[in-house]
């Protein structure tokens, strides 16, 4: 796999991954809709140690989730794009945000080759889809958000 790069709108911002995500897929809970401004937030979660590198200033917004748990949110101070975040009841672990890779084609090769992931023509067609309920429970558990997702 090519490594993943990416950053923030300005460009203050760079990362690059070393290798495969562990999972991608389109969370549409409420925090990420708010994160995002959309019907659903695109997360890629990857261990610390694939993060190759990560430069820039950032800054950090933390929630208390509903379980509990506090999510930090890592963004840039001039252009408020959210890169990553990570969660303390997970830890070794960061969820990248879908958006700030330079090239999303590149994740395609990642989602195609997830136990339970449906085959799609493109990867837009996969992103849109919450891949099961059993990821849902695991990820409402990860992200401190209720057991039923919405």
């Amino acid at each position: 796999m090519e490594n993943l790069r990416g950053g923030c709108s300005c460009g203050s911002v760079r990362f690059e991954l070393a290798d495969d995500p562990l999972w991608v897929l389109a969370c549409h809970c409420d925090a990420c809709k708010k994160r995002t401004g959309s019907a659903y937030g695109v997360a890629v979660m990857v261990g610390n140690q694939t993060v190759k590198e990560f430069s820039g200033k950032t800054r950090t917004f933390t929630r208390i989730g509903d379980s509990g748990n506090k999510i930090h949110y890592d963004f840039c101070p001039d252009c408020g794009t959210t890169l990553r975040w990570h969660v303390d009841i997970v830890p070794g672990r960061q969820a990248f945000a879908g958006g700030t890779f330079d090239d999303m084609n590149l994740l395609s090769d990642c989602v195609a080759s997830q136990a339970g992931c449906h085959g799609f023509a493109s990867l837009a067609m996969a992103l849109r889809m919450v891949r099961s309920l059993r990821m849902q429970a695991t990820m409402a558990t990860i992200f401190g958000l209720p057991a039923v997702m919405r």
